[in-house]
């Protein structure tokens, strides 16, 4: 377990400057506030969402199996969105570059 939270904290604490870095790459500077606000909300919302729908899979009776599978598939899906939009950012940046 002490690996498992060393490694969370060092991951937790190196995202903030890469993703600040990246978005300054692609988008540039002229509205890094506009993009860092609209991805803190939607942080913001989907830490308000996670307990709600934990509860509601306690609520229907669902095993702690079948939750984590729920959230992986979650996570998977929006991986794979991502590549699906890989394309499209990189042309984005080049388009910006």
């Amino acid at each position: 377990m002490p690996i498992v939270f060393v490694a969370i904290g060092l991951t937790q604490g190196m995202s903030n400057p890469v993703v600040g870095a990246l978005w300054v790459e692609l988008y540039g500077t002229a509205h890094i506030g506009a993009i860092r606000s609209l991805a803190t909300a939607a942080l913001a919302a989907e830490s308000a969402l996670g307990p709600g729908i934990a509860g509601f899979f306690i609520d229907q009776g669902a095993a702690l199996t079948v939750q984590t599978f729920a959230y992986a598939s979650h996570c998977v899906l929006g991986s794979l969105a991502y590549l699906g939009l890989q394309t499209a950012m990189a042309k984005r940046a080049a388009d910006i570059g």
